[in-house]
């Protein structure tokens, strides 16, 4: 699954236009914490109160300068608690 990333090819080499391109480290791609709440469709603060509030369970990884990212699958997760609906009776 590749998310979508809106970025410009100047010669040849895409550069990030609107957000940053994911970090790659041993082939597995990490996308930073606007990147992944932007690809579910909720804000940042949203997906940083989710994960305060433990709503989405995601293994904590960071990169070199201790920012928080996310791979695919994580966002996934993230993706299904998005998506989820609770009905409640009144």
């Amino acid at each position: 699954m590749e998310l979508w990333s809106p970025c410009l090819f100047i010669n040849n080499v895409a550069r990030d236009h609107g957000g940053s391109m994911p970090l790659v480290s041993g082939g597995v791609k990490y996308y930073r914490t606007t990147e992944a709440a932007r690809s579910v469709g909720i804000s940042r603060s949203t997906l940083l109160r989710w994960l305060g509030q433990n709503r989405v369970e995601v293994p904590v990884r960071r990169d070199r300068n201790g920012w928080r990212v996310f791979t695919v699958e994580d966002i996934s997760v993230i993706r299904q608690a998005a998506e989820h609906i609770e009905e409640k009776r009144e």
